[in-house]
């Protein structure tokens, strides 16, 4: 069996996980007694995926425009609300436990004006 014959026979699963940032925000009181917002941020590794098309028109007609999919460990997932990715803030629509393991964030980009 030739080199190219023993390659064919071979598949490869490739998966691309990316850096994210996952982002707790807390309320808490400042010198003077006023409220502000501190961010904490949390680095976690997903695989990126595509929102599927069924989702997306159904989120569309919701008014939601649903722009991405972060594939996650079940126990690095806290509850947050917001993540970061590539300098763009996303906010989490729906977060789905596939197999109790791995957990889907379905997520919207938020515009510069809404943060």
């Amino acid at each position: 069996m030739d080199l190219r014959t023993q390659w064919r026979s071979v598949v490869i699963i490739m998966q691309i996980f990316d850096e994210i940032k996952l982002l707790t925000i807390q309320k808490v009181k400042d010198e003077d007694g006023y409220e502000e917002d501190v961010t904490t941020e949390r680095p976690v590794f997903a695989e990126i995926k595509s929102v599927r098309r069924n989702e997306f028109f159904l989120a569309l007609q919701a008014g939601i425009e649903e722009s991405i999919v972060f594939d996650m460990w079940n126990h690095e997932y806290s509850g947050e609300r917001y993540l970061l990715h590539n300098d763009k803030k996303y906010k989490v629509i729906r977060a789905y436990s596939k197999d109790g393991e791995r957990i889907e964030l379905s997520c919207s980009e938020v515009k510069k004006n809404e943060s």
